[in-house]
């Protein structure tokens, strides 16, 4: 494969990836509000969407890395950087430059969405336990200021 060749398909695959990352960064946006709103059913779907862009996204990265592997780079980070470096006059360095800030982008949604989970499970969790009349946790800080759960109860109710 000559240069033009391997430029073109590198081009095609970058744009490929950044469009599939920057859909799923609108589906991370989407989970997080339906998150928000403890709709169980636009979840699931979310999650079938989430789990068939992310195959696409893997899928062009076996393909970007082919590439590189054909034209005698490491299918790395530093093989990347290496053709890059090498081949300033492709203008693909942009486009490298977009997919790692989209894919941070999404990796910050990502921890912001896992937060939401985690916080509505603690809620569950104490719900819970008080309908089970369990002695609840509460968090507070020790003197070397880690937080430490400490137990207490309370009645709710006496018959």
């Amino acid at each position: 494969m000559n240069q033009a060749e391997l430029k073109q398909r590198m081009t095609m695959l970058f744009e490929l990836e950044i469009e599939s990352v920057t859909e799923l960064l609108r589906i991370l946006d989407d989970e997080r509000d339906a998150l928000m709103k403890h709709d169980p059913h636009v979840i699931e779907q979310i999650a079938q969407k989430k789990l068939r862009h992310l195959d696409d996204i893997e899928d062009w990265g076996r393909k970007r890395d082919a590439l590189l592997r054909s034209a005698g780079y490491p299918c790395t980070r530093e093989g990347i950087m290496r053709y890059l470096a090498e081949h300033t006059d492709t203008g693909l360095d942009g486009h490298w430059r977009a997919l790692e800030q989209l894919l941070h982008q999404c990796q910050q949604q990502n921890e912001v969405n896992g937060g939401v989970v985690s916080l509505s499970r603690r809620h569950v969790q104490r719900a819970l336990g008080i309908l089970r009349g369990l002695p609840a946790e509460q968090s507070l800080y020790n003197a070397a200021g880690n937080a430490e759960e400490i137990p207490f109860s309370k009645t709710l109710a006496t018959a």
